[in-house]
């Protein structure tokens, strides 16, 4: 069994406030591209990560990365154009990691471990820069869910506040239609892990709606569900919350102990 990473981190930033992708806003000196790396780099049995950029700037993040971390740190780190949306930049680095299982047989003539029907039991992690505190525990846990038997896996947290569907009337109005028990909703975070075969085929299957976010899944779990395989909950990390607004960036600032935040311009 092999594990791999994919880090999302082809976000603009807008919702900052920042001129520079957010990937690459800095807090306290660590930019959330290099949190976020050291946590995902330090799982075990990692074999290598892909990040996705924009396009273009592939190199400017891997020399911050490296600036960061250290080049050695990067060996196993592969920066890559992400897409149109985050579904399609996943897809672009499960399609990395693809090539490079393929060129890692061919090189070693070493066969892929495989369950009774066949497939490989490789497990891919699929992240996002903005969650750039989520500890490498919670990553490892995941793992080991699907180690387990789980076709996919996500960290949820449980929601606190009343929550209600609505629906808009023909005059703009926000009509409430439901009120969902709240003690069977879960706040979806990331990594999510999965069998990485299983991952890549269905984003092959549905790259059609990937050309825009008003289409794309929200979360590589979507997919899963909408195959009608099943996606499982454990315990999510209160560190791995989303950075996008400034309001997060200074939680981030308190939970790396820095007085204040800085974006860079």
């Amino acid at each position: 069994m092999r594990v791999w990473g994919v880090l999302t981190a082809a976000g603009s930033g807008s919702r900052l406030g920042a001129e520079v992708p957010k990937a690459l806003v800095s807090c306290g000196g660590r930019t959330l591209l290099g949190l976020a790396l050291e946590r995902l780099l330090a799982v075990r049995d990692l074999t290598g990560v892909v990040v996705t950029c924009p396009e273009g700037l592939e190199g400017l993040f891997q020399e911050t990365a490296a600036a960061e971390l250290g080049p050695r740190e990067l060996v196993s780190v592969t920066f890559v154009a992400g897409g149109a949306s985050r579904q399609a930049s996943v897809k672009a680095g499960l399609e990395q990691i693809r090539d490079r299982r393929n060129l890692l047989r061919e090189e070693t003539g070493e066969s892929f471990v495989e369950d009774e029907d066949g497939e490989v039991l490789d497990i891919v992690l699929v992240h996002d820069a903005a969650r750039c505190l989520a500890p490498t525990s919670l990553m490892e846990d995941l793992v080991e869910a699907v180690e387990s038997g789980a076709e996919g896996v996500l960290p949820g947290l449980p929601v606190v506040d009343t929550v209600k569907q609505i629906y808009i009337d023909d005059s703009g109005r926000q009509i409430v239609t439901h009120t969902p028990d709240r003690g069977l909703l879960r706040l979806a975070q990331t990594p999510q892990a999965f069998n990485f075969d299983r991952l890549l085929d269905l984003h092959l299957f549905a790259e059609g709606r990937a050309a825009s976010e008003a289409t794309a899944a929200t979360d590589d779990a979507a997919l899963l569900e909408e195959a009608g395989g099943t996606v499982e909950v454990i315990e999510g990390s209160p560190e791995a919350f989303k950075v996008t607004t400034p309001l997060d960036l200074e939680r981030l600032a308190a939970a790396l102990g820095e007085p204040e935040a800085g974006l860079p311009t």
